[in-house]
Order: C-alpha cells, then structure tokens, then sequence
C-alpha cells in the first residue's frame, strides 16, 4: 500500500478510538428493549472498524468468526453499504438463540455506532442520555 494509504487507515483508526472514548465518558445508554424486532431485521456489520459494503467483505467477515452466519444480506442502502436480517429472530420479535447471540446483540445499541451514524429510532426503547446534565441526546 502506497503510505498516503496506510496514514488516512492509521489516522481514521486512531481518530475512530479517540471519537469512541469521548463517547463513553460523556453519555450512557439507558431504556429498555420494546420488542419491536427492527434492530435485529437491519444490522449493520463491521470488520476492522468498517461497515461492510459488499459480498466479499462479509464472505471475509464469516471466514474470520462463523457465528455471523445468522446474519442474512438484506440489502444495500443508499450510501452502498450492506444491511442484514438475523436469521435468529422470531415473528414474536424475540430471539431464537438469546443465550449464544454475538457481544454485537448483547450490547445493543452500543455507544460506538453513533461513530458510524447509526442510533436507534425514536420510538426505540433505547435511547442515550448525557452523563453530565441527564438529558436525552440526539445524534
């Protein structure tokens, strides 16, 4: 790789943890799941900090970490990158495999994906809150 290359992938590294511990310090995740099942019908996947943008990539993913099987292609959005349906979810919105589902499920929504804009819904359960003054934060 030409070293312009490997400077803008070490930059947006090092800047994408910096953003993630800024993150943590200055909110929190509060609310609980309502069971409306969108989180788990539109997922985003990531490898390396990455959103996934193309078969090959998510064929490289499941080569890494078989457990992203559960994982169907569902589209691609108007930005070009892939979204997925868990096969695992249930018509009552619940999970079928809630005992092995990946740290991806469990830590749901995690603070990490507002890096990525992606944040849950308004009429989500979850929501973040500001550690500092307690109020609801919109991204």
């Amino acid at each position: 790789m030409p070293p312009r290359v490997l400077w803008e992938e070490w930059w947006y590294g090092i800047s994408t943890v910096l953003r993630s511990a800024f993150y943590m310090i200055l909110y929190r995740r509060a609310g609980a799941c309502k069971q409306c099942g969108r989180c788990c019908r539109h997922v985003y996947l990531r490898e390396r900090g990455k959103i996934l943008s193309s078969f090959d990539e998510y064929l490289h993913l499941l080569m890494d970490d078989k457990k992203f099987r559960r994982f169907e292609v569902k589209g691609e959005d108007s930005e070009g990158l892939l979204y997925f349906a868990c096969s695992y979810v249930t018509a009552g919105n619940t999970c079928g495999d809630y005992e092995n589902r990946p740290l991806l499920c469990r830590a749901y929504p995690d603070l990490r994906m507002t890096i990525y804009g992606a944040v849950p819904k308004d009429d989500c359960g979850f929501y973040f809150i500001n550690r500092f003054t307690g109020k609801k934060v919109s991204f």
